[in-house]
């Protein structure tokens, strides 16, 4: 047999694997209610929160500002494994904060998301999207930034004055230290 003819009898072949192992995992979906509900799941969250570039580089940076702020534990009480023996590392603590955080940031993802339905131009839209992207991004830049420095890394000193003079100049001087809990302000000295 000539060697295109094998090719092509080579190709015809796994195509049709293919397309049998597509079928069969197309025809599961009918029967396997998980598949439906996390479909379900899934499109009214792309729906929501409209997923592009923006989304993914808010959720990589707040990523990356846990883990800043878990080496600067670590780096601050003797190395991870002291950090969390000593309690200076809780999962539940750490949940907590970051829980309110997430659902807080999902929110805000959704109202940019959701500008195109109420603005009445593409352009306003866009433009509010990203002043509300840009400033959760300033957050987690200062907050990455101070947990550095608090891990003793002073080349972040600057990135934290320019996130936190930036912030304060779109948030009207409101902004709160990120290192700084805000319920340690209601309980009063100690």
């Amino acid at each position: 047999m000539p060697y295109v003819q094998k090719l092509l009898l080579k190709r015809g072949v796994i195509q049709i694997g293919v397309l049998a192992m597509f079928g069969s995992t197309f025809t599961k979906i009918f029967t396997n209610h998980l598949a439906q509900l996390g479909g379900l799941l899934l499109g009214a969250l792309c729906y929501l929160v409209d997923p592009g570039a923006p989304l993914y580089a808010l959720w990589i940076v707040l990523v990356l500002d846990l883990l800043s702020r878990l080496f600067a534990e670590a780096k601050n009480h003797g190395g991870m494994y002291q950090a969390f023996v000593g309690g200076h590392i809780r999962s539940d603590a750490m949940f907590r904060g970051t829980a309110v955080k997430i659902v807080a940031y999902f929110c805000m993802c959704v109202v940019a998301a959701q500008a195109r339905y109420v603005f009445g131009y593409d352009a306003a839209a866009q433009l509010f999207g990203s002043i509300v992207y840009s400033i959760l991004f300033l957050v987690e830049l200062w907050s990455m930034a101070e947990n550095f420095r608090e891990a003793g890394v002073e080349t972040f000193a600057w990135i934290s004055l320019f996130s936190k003079r930036k912030l304060e100049n779109l948030c009207d001087g409101t902004v709160a230290d990120p290192t700084h809990a805000p319920d340690q302000d209601q309980q009063g000295p100690q």
